[in-house]
């Protein structure tokens, strides 16, 4: 069980805060949920992290993911998978907060 506030809180780009939601240790599966203010990103430049299945799930907002060379718009209730050894930058391209979530296999961070 992990408690909302005892959450572990992520490095995560600009105007954003990422917390881990499956406790550790969990081999192979790892969810985290992420809210990016108003023009937040996961950073300047697309990232990879691992090679691993990713699948995003866009909770509340609109955001805009760059997948390789490939750009994506995205809003609540919409969901893409992707590998995380891809290159990807998420932003929030909306007038509201975006709240997403990764799910992760393997974990990858």
């Amino acid at each position: 069980m992990l408690r909302r506030e005892a959450r572990p809180n992520l490095a995560f780009g600009t105007l954003g805060r990422k917390f881990m939601l499956t406790p550790r240790p969990l081999e192979h599966l790892q969810v985290i949920l992420g809210e990016l203010d108003v023009g937040g990103s996961t950073g300047d430049e697309p990232y990879t992290h691992g090679d691993s299945e990713e699948l995003l799930v866009v909770l509340e907002g609109v955001v805009s993911l760059q997948v390789g060379s490939e750009m994506f718009e995205l809003s609540a209730g919409d969901s893409i998978d992707y590998r995380s050894s891809t290159p990807h930058r998420l932003v929030n391209i909306g007038g509201d907060p975006a709240e997403v979530m990764w799910i992760i296999s393997p974990p990858s961070y």
